[in-house]
């Protein structure tokens, strides 16, 4: 008997039992590949989830890390700007406060300067004219070194010569030839004197016929000149060179055009 004969002896009711059986196995076959397929998704799903959620780490990662190196530079920047901003300030105020105490002590340098020129001593010579221009008197007198300053001079050594020279000629200015006197020391205003003679140390010599005739005649120029060397109270040493020329007419001294200066420390 066939398969089809088999079938159609089958009462109604089983055939609808077999159908039914049949449709249930098939959902059920049916679900379950849904189900698997459904399963299979969910792990797919699942895993490009994990795959993202990776990435987006990663990525949070790399953007934190660069934004973290980005504040770094820029903080490093910062920091670097900041620093050569407040060296420049540094550097500007130390270059004032450097040129501020330079000028200070420039201004306090020449206070003290003008105060050393002030309270210094300064020594001067005056010369004398002799009492007598005459062949059978002598020819002598007295200079007077003067202390002008406001404070004492020291170690003053006083050179005096006291000559005539030949009509067209000068001294020789030679300080080595000159008549030495100590001093030691003057007060302000205090004086001292220097001999003015034709024979050092001789004032009572007279001068004598041929010598009143040359001076007359202008044949021999009488000079009187010499250097003051001292040292002021502030430890500068000091010096004055004077030269005085003999004026026949009016029989006094007048000073020469030359060989009259002082030193130039101005302290």
């Amino acid at each position: 008997m066939t398969l089809i004969q088999r079938w159609k002896q089958i009462s109604l009711p089983n055939k609808l039992l077999i159908q039914t059986g049949a449709l249930v196995a098939f959902g059920t076959l049916f679900y379950a590949g849904a189900a698997a397929v459904q399963v299979c998704l969910m792990r797919q799903a699942a895993r490009d989830s994990a795959a993202q959620v990776e990435r987006l780490s990663k990525a949070t990662d790399d953007a934190i890390k660069t934004a973290v190196d980005t504040s770094g530079q820029s903080l490093d920047k910062s920091l670097a700007q900041s620093k050569a901003s407040f060296d420049a300030v540094v550097a500007e105020e130390r270059a004032a406060l450097d040129a501020s105490a330079k000028q200070s002590k420039a201004a306090l340098d020449a206070s003290v300067d003008s105060a050393r020129v002030d309270q210094r001593a300064w020594m001067d010579l005056i010369i004398f004219a002799p009492q007598f221009f005459q062949a059978d008197r002598p020819f002598s007198t007295n200079a007077q070194v003067k202390n002008l300053g406001k404070t004492p001079a020291r170690s003053i050594m006083a050179g005096w010569d006291f000559t005539g020279i030949p009509r067209g000629r000068l001294p020789s200015f030679d300080d080595g030839t000159l008549h030495l006197v100590n001093f030691g020391m003057l007060p302000p205003q205090g004086p001292g004197i220097l001999p003015v003679e034709i024979t050092p140390g001789h004032p009572d010599d007279i001068l004598g016929e041929p010598r009143f005739n040359a001076i007359r005649s202008g044949d021999l120029t009488v000079f009187y000149w010499g250097r003051i060397n001292y040292d002021d109270m502030f430890g500068y040493h000091h010096w004055l060179q004077f030269c005085y020329i003999y004026n026949v007419p009016h029989t006094h001294f007048d000073l020469c055009g030359m060989h009259n200066a002082i030193d130039d420390e101005n302290r």
